[in-house]
Parts: C-alpha cells; sequence; structure tokens
C-alpha cells in the first residue's frame, strides 16, 4: 500500500522534499523516492517526522546529518502534494518554458 496522504513540499540542503510529521512504513514507500526520518537532537531521540526526496541526501559513512533551521525551507505558496503528485512534478521530463512553475524558484 503506497502513501497517498498529501504533505508538505519542503526543500531540505537545497533538495526538494515532502515533509510529512509521522513515520512511513516500508510497505507505505514508493520505490521511487527516497525517504529520511528527523529525529530530535535533545537526547529523547523522538521522531520529529519523515523526509521524502526524489534524489538522495548525502549522509556521513556515521549515517546522521545535523540539520539546522538555515538547512529547511518550507514552500509557503504551494499546497500540499501526495507523493504521487510530487514525483510527477519532478521526475517528469520537461515539455515547455514552464520551469519556474514547476521549481517554484526565479534563478
Amino acid at each position: 500500500m503506497e502513501n497517498t496522504a498529501p504533505m508538505r513540499e519542503i526543500e531540505i540542503f537545497g533538495i526538494p522534499a515532502l515533509f510529512t510529521d509521522r513515520e512511513i512504513p516500508p510497505g507505505e514507500q514508493r520505490p521511487d523516492m527516497y525517504y529520511y526520518e528527523l529525529i530530535s537532537a535533545d537526547g529523547s531521540a523522538a521522531l520529529l517526522g519523515t523526509v521524502l526526496t526524489v534524489i538522495p541526501v548525502e549522509i556521513p559513512e556515521s549515517g546522521e546529518r545535523d540539520v539546522y533551521d538555515s538547512d529547511l525551507m518550507l514552500d509557503t505558496v504551494g499546497g500540499p502534494l501526495t507523493p504521487e503528485e510530487f514525483a510527477e512534478k519532478y521526475l517528469s521530463p520537461v515539455s515547455g518554458p514552464d520551469l519556474e512553475e514547476r521549481y517554484g524558484k526565479n534563478d
């Protein structure tokens, strides 16, 4: 069963991503996405949420990477997306000059 609940679009380390405040079990994960759990650094090891990306995030050999406020950016313009909509947005071939709309950025 794939997870189809809408999630917030974010950017982490400059990579487009989706965020949910829940854990996503392996049976609900899409094989074309990478899943990262955000864990509290306060010593409680509490799950803060899960981040989904279409390209891998560089992780050190330790298996952990610190995430600071400056590493995360919430998309305040767009609405929630399902993982399927997110994959369509970022994995589909571009067929026109709509890059600003597709990525939500002006370069």
